[in-house]
C-alpha cells in the first residue's frame, strides 16, 4: 500500500511566497536607506565639526597667544610687593611706576590684537597693585570682575592655568599664573566670544564650553572639540531637526516602511478574496466525507469564480444527497426486514419445548395443559401483531408476566420473579421481545434443579433515559461469556458459543437507536448476572418513527 505524500497547502505557499517576497523587499530597501540615512547623517555631522574644528583652533591660537603674554609679563617686569609705592625711595618708586604704566600700555594694545580675551590683570594685594585692562564695550563685566577679585584674592592665588566660572553675565574663562605673589591673568566672557566668532543667537545656543568627560546629553547629536591646553572642550548640540535628511532619503524611508504595511494589507485582501473562500470549501469537503450532506457553503459575495465554483459544488451536493435519501429508503425497509426475521429467529426454540412439555403432561393434569395453551396463545398472539419497532411497555410486560407464567409450569417451585414500573412508564415505547430475552437467558443459564433463582426486572428513569434492570440470583455469567459478549459489541462479529437472542438484540438496539441506546453485562456483587438496558425516551409514535 502506498502512503499519500504530505503536499503543502496551496494557501500556505501562496501566503508564504508573497510574504518572503514583500519582506525581502522591505530588507533591501530598509537597508539601503540605513546606510544612506547613516552616511548622509555623518556627512552633516562632519561639516559641522570641520566648522567647530575652525571656531576651536580660532580659540585656542588667541587663548594661547593671551597665556603666553601672561605668562612672558609675569617673567618680564619686577614689581615689590613688600611694600606700596608711596613707600619706596625715589629711584624704585619712579621705576615702579613705569613698570606698572608699561604693562597698562600693553594690557590696551592686546585687546585689538586679540579681541577673543575680554580682559588682563596683573593683581597684588600686599603691594597695592591693581592694573586692568580691558576693552570698553565690556567694561561693565569687567567692574564686575574685578570687584570679586579685590574680594576674593586668596582663591585666585591658588588657581594655575584655564579655569570655568559663573558669573551673573554668564560663563566666564580664567587663565592666572602666580609670580612672586603677583597674580597675572586674562579672562574670556563665553557670550562675547561666540559673538566674536560670528555666531548668531540661535547658534549660540546650540554651543556650550564644557570640561573635558562632561556628561552627554539624553538627546540631540554631540560634537566635542577639546580646546588644547586648557582642560575644557566646545561641545556643539543639535536637535534633529539641524541634521534633517535629505528628501531623497526621506522618501526612501518612507517607501520602506509603506512595504512593511502592505504585508498585512495584502495579507487581508488575500484572505478576504481567496483564502477564506478556499478555506470554506475545504471545510464542506471534510463535512460530506465525515457524512454530513445536509452541508452547504453558503453565500457570500467574494469573487465571480469562487461564487460559481460554491454554487456548482451545492448543486453537486444536492443531487448525491437526493440520491443518498433514496438509498437510504431503501436501506431502512432492508433493516426492518431484518429486525423482523432476527424477532422470528426467537421462536422456534421456545415453541417446541412448550408443546413438549404440554405433550408429557398426564390426563389428570387437564387443568394445568389448559393454562400452558393459554399462556401459548397469547405468546402467540403477541408475536405475530408486531408490526411497529417500538410497542408500549404494559403491552411488553404483560408478555413477559406470561412468558414467566409458562417457565414457572415448566419449572415449578424453581424460580420466582418480580417486576417493578412506575405507572407513568407504562406508556413508553420499547423495541419487542427484548426483555424477554434477558429474562429467557437469566432461566435458561442460571437455573439450577434444586435451587430457588429469583428473576427481578426493573425499570427507572436514570438522567433523562429509560433504564431497564434484569437480574438473576443464579450462578451469573462465565468470564469467557463476557469475553464474547464484549468482542462482538465491538466488532460485530459473532461469536460460538454466544447466545443467538444476546446478539440479535445487540444488533437490533444498535440498528434503532445507534449510539443513543446503552446495553451492558456484568455479574452483580452478591451473585447472579445482571443486563442494564439504557433507552431513549419515547413517548408517541412520532418519537417511535423518529428512531425507526
Amino acid at each position: 500500500m502506498t502512503r499519500e505524500s504530505h503536499v503543502p497547502s496551496l494557501t500556505l505557499r501562496l501566503f508564504s511566497t508573497i510574504v518572503l517576497g514583500f519582506m525581502l523587499v522591505s530588507v533591501i530597501t530598509l537597508y539601503i536607506t540605513n546606510y544612506l540615512k547613516d552616511f548622509t547623517l555623518n556627512s552633516i555631522l562632519r561639516e559641522y565639526r570641520q566648522v567647530q574644528v575652525m571656531y576651536a583652533d580660532e580659540i585656542t591660537r588667541q587663548l594661547a597667544q593671551a597665556q603666553e603674554r601672561i605668562t612672558s609679563l609675569g617673567s618680564s617686569y619686577l614689581v615689590d610687593m613688600g611694600t606700596s609705592v608711596e613707600a619706596l625711595q625715589d629711584e624704585r618708586q619712579y621705576e615702579a611706576v613705569r613698570c606698572q604704566n608699561e604693562i597698562s600700555t600693553s594690557m590696551k594694545n592686546w585687546q585689538f590684537q586679540y579681541p577673543a580675551v575680554t580682559g588682563y590683570y596683573v593683581y597684588g594685594q600686599t603691594a597695592d597693585v591693581f592694573i586692568f585692562g580691558v576693552r570698553s564695550q565690556n567694561y561693565q563685566s569687567s567692574t564686575w570682575f574685578k570687584e570679586q577679585l579685590k574680594s576674593k584674592a586668596e582663591p585666585f592665588t591658588q588657581i594655575n592655568g584655564w579655569r570655568l566660572l559663573e558669573s551673573p553675565m554668564g560663563q566666564i574663562l580664567i587663565f592666572n599664573v602666580v609670580r612672586r605673589d603677583l597674580c597675572y591673568g586674562a579672562w574670556v566672557q563665553v557670550d562675547a566670544l561666540w559673538t566674536e566668532l560670528g555666531l548668531n543667537e540661535s547658534d549660540m545656543r546650540t554651543f556650550d564650553i564644557l570640561p573635558a568627560g562632561a556628561e552627554m546629553p539624553a538627546w540631540g547629536h554631540v560634537i566635542d572639540v577639546p580646546i588644547e591646553d586648557t582642560g575644557y572642550i566646545i561641545r556643539q548640540t543639535l536637535a534633529d531637526q539641524a541634521v534633517a535628511l535629505p528628501q531623497t532619503v526621506q522618501l526612501l524611508q518612507l517607501l520602506a516602511y509603506l512595504t512593511l504595511l502592505i504585508i498585512p494589507l495584502s495579507w487581508l485582501a488575500l484572505r478576504r478574496l481567496i483564502f477564506s473562500p478556499l478555506r470554506e470549501l475545504t471545510t464542506a469537503i471534510e463535512e460530506i466525507d465525515r457524512g454530513n450532506t445536509k452541508y452547504r457553503i453558503p453565500a457570500k459575495a467574494t469573487s465571480y469564480e469562487f461564487d460559481q465554483l460554491n454554487r456548482q459544488f451545492n448543486r453537486s451536493i444536492e443531487a448525491v444527497a437526493n440520491a443518498e435519501a433514496k438509498a437510504y429508503t431503501s436501506q431502512l425497509e432492508s433493516e426492518r426486514i431484518r429486525i423482523r426475521y432476527l424477532t422470528q429467529q426467537m421462536q422456534p426454540h421456545f415453541v417446541l419445548n412448550t408443546l413438549n412439555l404440554v405433550y408429557s403432561m398426564e390426563p389428570d393434569q387437564y387443568p394445568l395443559m389448559i393454562k400452558t395453551l393459554l399462556c401459548l396463545s397469547r405468546y402467540f398472539r403477541y408475536v405475530a401483531h408486531i408490526s411497529e419497532p417500538l410497542v408500549p411497555m404494559e403491552a411488553e410486560l404483560e408478555h413477559v408476566k406470561n412468558y414467566f407464567q409458562l417457565q414457572q409450569i415448566r419449572y415449578p417451585d424453581n424460580f420466582t420473579y418480580d417486576i417493578q414500573c412506575p405507572e407513568e412508564l407504562l406508556e413508553m415505547l420499547i423495541p419487542p421481545i427484548v426483555i424477554q430475552t434477558f429474562a429467557e437467558n437469566a432461566i435458561k443459564h442460571s437455573l439450577v434443579i434444586g435451587m430457588v433463582n429469583h428473576v427481578k426486572v426493573r425499570i427507572e428513569m436514570a438522567k433523562e433515559q429509560l433504564h431497564i434492570s434484569i437480574h438473576d440470583t443464579g450462578t451469573g455469567y462465565p468470564d469467557d461469556v463476557l469475553e464474547k459478549i464484549r468482542l462482538f459489541q465491538q466488532t460485530r462479529v459473532r461469536q460460538e458459543g454466544l447466545g443467538l437472542g444476546i446478539q440479535n438484540t445487540i444488533e437490533r438496539l444498535e440498528l434503532l437507536y445507534g449510539h443513543n441506546a446503552g446495553l451492558s453485562f456484568c455479574n452483580a456483587p452478591k451473585g447472579g448476572a445482571q443486563v442494564d438496558i439504557f433507552l431513549p425516551e419515547a413517548r408517541s409514535r412520532r418519537d417511535a418513527k423518529k428512531m425507526s
